[in-house]
């Protein structure tokens, strides 16, 4: 069926307001999103926040890409529309995902709302003397077709009752516009402000959609070990049908194959931050264990998304092992030297920095030496390294240093705002921490490379604070210095740019999930796997 060229121009109603043209305010109702690890007594749809609807405006956001995983991911039986007496299931919601289907027909129709007027008792006066409006004549007022293909005349139709003055159309309506509508519509939908539809839990759809005996289903077991059992056999003619959970893995991964890197990242993002579950936010989703084990729960990597926390210590570390093991794969792959040598913040816990030097504790040398020379369980010739870069952190402030033998220099790089009463002397607020690292960096050398230059007197090489450092305040500055411990090259520094602190949060988290040698990758949900398989191949 194409737009039609059609349409009336006997009607003109005049309305104060409008749910499609006024701008919403934002809510503060939310609700859990729908996860594989979750209770089945919490799952339900999300509806992160209402809709501020602006009709020209087709760009996604990550609200809106949010909403398509919430589609992509329910059962078909599943309501996630419900506005006052019309409600939507998923799989009435799933063809606008899909630009080669049909908009759904069934919204009840203009003569709907007509008939429900005629019924309400307490109407006012009005000057309509007929509304039986499926028996006026239709005069026609679009003489060129703007509709392209064979599967839009619905969201035409939408779009010319929004865009109608009672003369003429607005604005211009393409059929470029309704390709881009089509995503939005769906976001609209599942986030309208007087939206009060939730998910069934699936326990409960069993007696809706009939005896479930036939059904393999997916449990998860106290290890988060995937396993399959089967409540009855299944036939090979059963086996060879492609199930609703692989048709539906499918369609996701169509959509999101189409998204960008930034979409991706930011669909990521919104899924954590919505899971709202005491006990699936204790879940261990990234561990690494060599040289020692850091364990990073869901609740803490929700963490690193709240705008005013600082930087987490085991966060740090993680993404600092994983910038050690990126390298060194690269240069196995390129067959190259390793150039940069990466310390953490165990080196610092080792030396008991921050405590007055008679209360400290006593020095584990050997410790010491497998902090520095060990820290990621990498093994490479540190002597033969360019540089090496040693973050510092003092009550969520973080600072890098950076060592370059070959020009013996010492940069400083500090992305917080200089105080005050530093300002005639910026470099003596670097002083302790320059004075450990000199110490306590030549006492694990020692051992570990006896004959290299890296034994010298580094407070004799000339210290450098870098320029154009971006600045911002300290909660951030952990973020920044992972980024430019990663970015160092040749005594450059490149950074990427970012619109704000929340973008850099959002990438730096998309990162730690990434960390290929993770060993409870296997505790996230199926949804977030996709979502970094996704974002890993649009990055390669």
């Amino acid at each position: 069926m194409m737009a039609s060229s059609k349409t009336t121009n006997s009607i003109k109603v005049d309305v104060e307001s409008s749910d499609l043209h006024s701008n919403v305010q934002k809510s503060n109702e939310t609700k859990p999103l729908l996860l594989d690890n979750q209770p089945e007594e919490n799952k339900q749809t999300t509806i992160s926040q209402t809709y501020d609807y602006i009709p020209q405006d087709y760009e996604m956001t990550d609200n809106d890409i949010c909403a398509h995983i919430t589609i992509e991911t329910s059962s078909s039986t599943d309501v996630l529309v419900k506005i006052n007496d019309i409600a939507l299931k998923q799989n009435q919601l799933l063809p606008l995902l899909n630009e080669n289907e049909y908009l759904d027909d069934n919204l009840q129709g203009l003569e709907y709302h007509f008939n429900s007027l005629e019924r309400q008792q307490n109407v006012g006066t009005h000057n309509w003397k007929d509304l039986r409006v499926t028996t006026w004549p239709i005069t026609e007022q679009l003489r060129e077709p703007m509709q392209t293909d064979g599967a839009s005349c619905g969201l035409f139709m939408l779009k010319y009752m929004e865009s109608w003055t009672g003369d003429a159309l607005s604005h211009t309506i393409t059929q470029e516009h309704m390709s881009l509508f089509r995503s939005k519509l769906a976001s609209i939908l599942i986030h309208w402000k007087t939206n009060i539809a939730q998910t069934t839990p699936r326990s409960e759809q069993s007696n809706e959609v009939g005896d479930d005996s036939d059904c393999v289903e997916i449990f998860s077991s106290p290890d988060n070990e995937k396993k399959f059992t089967s409540k009855k056999r299944i036939d090979d003619s059963q086996q060879s049908k492609p199930s609703s959970n692989q048709a539906k893995y499918q369609s996701l991964m169509s959509v999101l194959s189409r998204m960008g890197k930034n979409e991706l990242i930011s669909g990521l993002c919104n899924y954590i931050k919505s899971i709202d579950c005491a006990e699936t936010s204790q879940k261990v989703w990234l561990q690494t264990s060599k040289p020692y084990s850091i364990r990073l729960t869901l609740q803490k990597l929700q963490g690193i998304l709240k705008e005013g926390e600082p930087m987490d210590h085991d966060c740090f570390n993680i993404i600092v092992r994983k910038l050690a093991s990126d390298d060194i794969q690269f240069m196995k792959k390129n067959k190259g030297a390793i150039s940069k040598h990466y310390l953490d913040m165990r080196f610092w816990n080792i030396i008991d920095f921050g405590r007055h030097p008679d209360y400290r504790k006593k020095l584990n040398v050997e410790q010491l030496v497998d902090s520095v020379c060990n820290g990621h369980g990498i093994d490479y010739n540190i002597s033969k390294c360019k540089s090496i870069l040693i973050p510092t952190d003092y009550c969520g402030t973080f600072v890098l240093i950076i060592l370059d033998q070959e020009t013996r220099t010492l940069y400083i790089l500090d992305p917080t705002p200089l105080n005050p009463i530093y300002e005639n002397n910026p470099n003596a607020r670097y002083t302790k921490k320059l004075l450990c690292i000199g110490e306590y960096l030549a006492k694990a050398m020692v051992k570990a490379c006896p004959r290299s230059r890296w034994n010298e007197d580094i407070n004799l090489w000339r210290q450098i604070i870098l320029p154009n450092v971006p600045i911002r305040n300290r909660e951030l500055s952990g973020y920044y210095v992972s980024l430019s411990m990663q970015t160092w090259k040749y005594n450059e520094l490149l950074l990427p740019d970012f619109q704000d602190g929340n973008e850099l949060r959002k990438y730096f988290l998309a990162q730690l999930l990434a960390f290929q040698d993770n060993e409870c990758e296997g505790n996230m949900p199926d949804g977030v796997r996709d979502l970094l398989k996704c974002i890993t191949n649009n990055i390669n």
